[in-house]
């Protein structure tokens, strides 16, 4: 069981099996557990030298952010926290615009999700890590770390697990 913010190598990440309800954001190799519904819009990941940073790690389309659609701030678990940034080094994406971090293909946002197969008939409940870089839009389920690419074009949460009657 892994720890919110504990850091793993990306090799590391993608050997881990049977862990249900688990993400990671990652950058370069290194990547850092984070809530596994993504409802925190900060992560905290080491640079080459070990030294913490943290980055906003929700982005938003160029679109909303013409349109005044994006949120200044996220709140979950009775915190709210500012989604502003005035530089691209403050963005995961390393790209800021119009003081919101958008989507950037030269770095993209890399994304991991617990993919959980249930039991069944011939097998015992399992799950595997699935990486993604993050897309905007997504076209396919498997353009998504989640597997799951909704119907308005957007990764949804990975949340499927065990019940806790399993």
């Amino acid at each position: 069981t892994y720890k919110l913010y504990e850091v793993l190598s990306k090799e590391d990440v993608l050997k881990t099996t049977n862990e249900y309800y688990i993400s990671f954001y990652c950058k370069n190799d290194t990547c850092a557990v984070v809530d596994d519904l993504y409802n925190n819009p900060l992560v905290e990941i080491p640079d080459e030298k070990g030294n913490i940073i943290t980055y906003i790690s929700y982005t938003c389309t160029y679109d909303n952010i013409k349109l005044s659609k994006c949120p200044k701030e996220i709140c979950a678990y009775g915190k709210c926290k500012s989604t502003k940034c005035t530089t691209d080094s403050q963005c995961l994406s390393n790209k800021c615009i119009d003081n919101f971090c958008v989507f950037n293909k030269e770095t993209p946002i890399v994304r991991c999700d617990n993919i959980y197969t249930p039991d069944t008939l011939f097998s015992r409940r399992s799950s595997y890590m699935y990486c993604k870089p993050y897309p905007e839009p997504c076209e396919t389920d498997d353009e998504c770390s989640s597997r799951k690419c909704s119907i308005n074009k957007t990764c949804n949460s990975q949340t499927q697990g065990p019940s806790d009657s399993e």
